[in-house]
């Protein structure tokens, strides 16, 4: 994926980018059906940042993001990354 706020490119299994944690455009909207984000959201907001979705785009603001451990209600390799 291409990062418009810091012209990055970083791995689109990624949903927020990781260098400056700017909007992406939602998953979807392909063969695969659909792809719910919701495990991403809650363990984003759990390292403490804020997310909202507006306009098909995913936003995620974070003045620190601080480790804790998470439990991802169901096995989900992209929410994991997300989270790392």
């Amino acid at each position: 994926m291409f990062c418009f706020k810091c012209g990055k490119t970083f791995d689109s299994s990624v949903s927020v980018c990781p260098d400056c944690g700017a909007e992406v455009v939602l998953p979807g909207g392909c063969a695969i059906g659909e792809r719910p984000i919701d495990l991403h959201k809650k363990g984003l907001s759990a390292l403490g940042a804020d997310i909202n979705t507006e306009y098909g785009q995913l936003k995620a603001k974070a003045d620190k993001l601080e480790g804790k451990d998470i439990y991802i209600d169901k096995v989900s390799v992209g929410a994991t990354i997300n989270i790392m």
